[in-house]
C-alpha cells in the first residue's frame, strides 16, 4: 500500500454535537476560537494533486484492494493544479455536491461514460473545507486554523469555479450554534459543521455535525453477526415495520453502546420483534437515510409500527 500512487488517508469522521456532553463543548469554546461552518448535501471526497495527475478518493474501502474506492474518471476536467504552481503532493478535503443529493451521488456511482453525460445537464460543485497534505508534507497534525489557510491557497490555483473553499462564521457557545443551524437550514443547507482552530485533523471532536434529526419507531426483526472485535456479539440489528401479518425490511441500524450490543445478544429469545427508537437524517417515501439508534420501547408493540406510521 505505501507503494500505490494515491496516498490512503481516512477522511476524518464528523461526530452529531449531540454526542458530546455539556463539559466537553463548554472546555472548546472556551480554550479556542471556535467556527461553524454550513454543511453541504453531498458526498464527501478527497481531491489530491500530484503535479499533472489528480485522483479523487471516497471514505468507501474495497475489500478486494485494501484502498479506498477512487472516482477522478467520473468527473470532467479536473484541474491540475501543476499548470499553476509547482506543489508536490497536496490533498483538500470537500463536499462533493450538485443541485440535488441523488444527482451527486448519481454521478459518482454510475459507470464513466454515463456520470459524463449527467454532469451535461447537472452543475457539480467542490465545497472545500480543509488541507490534509501540502506541498509533499502532512498538515493533519497541524490546528485547523493553518489547514483552512492552506486550502484558501490551494483553491485559488485551481481557477476553477466548481471549488470554492466553503465560509465561516465565528461562534462563541452552544447555543449560539442551534441558531446558526436554524439559519443553515432555512437557506437550504443540511445544518452546519463546528469546528474549533486549534484542533488537529484527527482530535476528538475536531468536527460536529448540527442538524436535525426525524425520529420513528421500527421493528426489530433480525440481526446481523458482528466481526473483528465484535465476533461474539451482534454486528447490526435489522429493523423493518408490521404490515398483512409479516415484517417487512427496512433497513439495518446498530446499537449505541458495547453493553446495549450485548444486553441485545444476551436476551434475543425475548426482544425479538420488540420496537425501538431510531433518529434519521431523512425520512424519504421508502428509506431511512442514516438510522441511529436511540432506545428500546418496551412501551410500544410491533403492530403500532406500520409503514403508514413511519413514512409519514
Amino acid at each position: 500500500m505505501e507503494d500505490y500512487k494515491v496516498k490512503q488517508i481516512w477522511p476524518a469522521h464528523a461526530d452529531h454535537i449531540s454526542y458530546y456532553n455539556k463539559k466537553f463543548l463548554e472546555q472548546m469554546f472556551n480554550e479556542s476560537e471556535v467556527i461553524a461552518q454550513p454543511k453541504y448535501d453531498g458526498e464527501r471526497m478527497l481531491v489530491h494533486f500530484n503535479g499533472d495527475e489528480v485522483y479523487c478518493t471516497s471514505r468507501r474501502h474495497s475489500k478486494k484492494t485494501d484502498r479506498f474506492m477512487e472516482n477522478q474518471d467520473k468527473i470532467k476536467d479536473l484541474p491540475k493544479i501543476g499548470y499553476y504552481r509547482p506543489f508536490g503532493y497536496t490533498v483538500i478535503d470537500c463536499e462533493f455536491y450538485s443541485d440535488t443529493w441523488a444527482d451527486a451521488v448519481g454521478i459518482l456511482h454510475s459507470l464513466p461514460e454515463r456520470a459524463y453525460q449527467l454532469q451535461e445537464t447537472t452543475n457539480v460543485h467542490f465545497a472545500v473545507f480543509d488541507c490534509l497534505w501540502f506541498d509533499g508534507k502532512d498538515m493533519t497534525n497541524q490546528p485547523y486554523e493553518l489547514r483552512y489557510s492552506l486550502a484558501i491557497i490551494v483553491v485559488s490555483f485551481l481557477l476553477d469555479e466548481r471549488f470554492h473553499v466553503v465560509p465561516f462564521k465565528t461562534v462563541h457557545s452552544y447555543e449560539e450554534s442551534m441558531n446558526l443551524m436554524n439559519e443553515a437550514i432555512e437557506k437550504g443547507f443540511e445544518g452546519i459543521v463546528v469546528k474549533s482552530l486549534a484542533k488537529k485533523y484527527y482530535d476528538k471532536g475536531a468536527m460536529l455535525k448540527c442538524k436535525k434529526f426525524e425520529t420513528v419507531d421500527v421493528v426489530v426483526y433480525d440481526y446481523q453477526q458482528g466481526n473483528g472485535k465484535y465476533a461474539d456479539t451482534f454486528g447490526a440489528l435489522k429493523i423493518g415495520y408490521y404490515e398483512d401479518g409479516k415484517i417487512h425490511h427496512v433497513s439495518k441500524v446498530n446499537c449505541s453502546t458495547d453493553e446495549e450490543r450485548n444486553y441485545w445478544r444476551d436476551n434475543w429469545s425475548t426482544l425479538q420483534y420488540s420496537v425501538i427508537e431510531v433518529k434519521c437524517q431523512e425520512i424519504t417515501d421508502t428509506s431511512l437515510r442514516h438510522p441511529v439508534y436511540i432506545r428500546r420501547r418496551p412501551d410500544k408493540s410491533k403492530e403500532m409500527c406500520t409503514k403508514e406510521t413511519i413514512f409519514k
